[in-house]
């Protein structure tokens, strides 16, 4: 069963709401307007652990993956820290996270509750050319294994499961994800970088869509977040139409360069 709050916890929803009020894009009225539509699903334990173990069968299910240097390890590690710094209220989980390229062409990325991270050759070689993109696609994921938001009804394969079936069990309704796009767009804004690089990279996907129907299955949901967020910074006063991607002119860091070379090599059996 799906976990719901007792008087307690109903208690600290109440106080953690009306915290809410000092933050970026709060309606003035005590509520944040990321938690307006309660998108927040409240998955059980079990349901996690059960997903989580999903995650160890894939792993052994025969893909191939790139073999990460310990720069790029330690990168990983460092834009995971760098996006989750000053937003323990929100991604209260104390993991180590563990991040996993995976030999395909397919572009993807999806997280475990655990905190593994999978992401595809594909997607680091075709879209995640500067690291703000990179960091964006992240932050989407952050949010979503901190806030649990998962499908409740996982299957349990018999010993196998493969990418598709790994990224059918990761699909949500484009609500769901839109909510965790603003999310991680306030993870992005308060850890000092451009919010507009992750409007990019919902754009990139949208003008690519045939490569993400492994991903998200319905093209068309696609559009339909691009459009929900940027309706949401207009709403909140953050875009303008001919807004400069200073971003997109700067450097990326050694680490990402690094990364970008690591994709290039043989990969490994599982």
């Amino acid at each position: 069963m799906a976990w719901r709050p007792d008087r307690w916890g109903w208690v600290f929803i109440v106080i953690f709401l009306s915290a809410c009020t000092s933050w970026p894009w709060s309606d003035g009225h005590g509520t944040s307007i990321l938690q307006e539509k309660h998108y927040v699903l409240w998955t059980a334990q079990d349901e996690l652990d059960q997903l989580d173990a999903l995650g160890q069968v894939y792993l052994k299910s025969g893909i191939k993956l790139v073999s990460l240097s310990k720069t790029t390890q330690r990168y990983f590690q460092h834009t995971y820290q760098l996006l989750r710094q000053d937003n323990e209220y929100l991604l209260a989980k104390k993991i180590r996270p563990e991040f996993y390229v995976v030999d395909s062409e397919v572009p993807f990325i999806f997280a475990l509750p655990s905190g593994k991270f999978f992401l595809s050759r594909g997607l680091g070689q075709k879209y995640l050319h500067h690291e703000e993109l990179l960091m964006a696609a992240l932050a989407s994921e952050i949010v979503r294994l901190h806030r649990n938001v998962y499908r409740k009804n996982i299957i349990i394969p018999q010993g196998h499961i493969d990418t598709n079936q790994m990224l059918f069990l990761m699909r949500l309704p484009v609500e769901m994800r839109t909510e965790i796009d603003k999310w991680a767009s306030f993870l992005i804004k308060r850890s000092g970088h451009d919010i507009y690089a992750y409007l990019n990279w919902l754009q990139t996907q949208n003008k690519n869509t045939l490569d993400f129907w492994a991903q998200y299955g319905d093209p068309k949901s696609i559009s339909r977040r691009e459009f929900l967020f940027k309706k949401f910074l207009i709403e909140n006063g953050s875009f303008k139409e001919n807004q400069t991607n200073t971003w997109q002119k700067m450097a990326s860091s050694a680490g990402h360069y690094q990364f970008l070379r690591d994709l290039k090599r043989t990969p490994i059996g599982r």
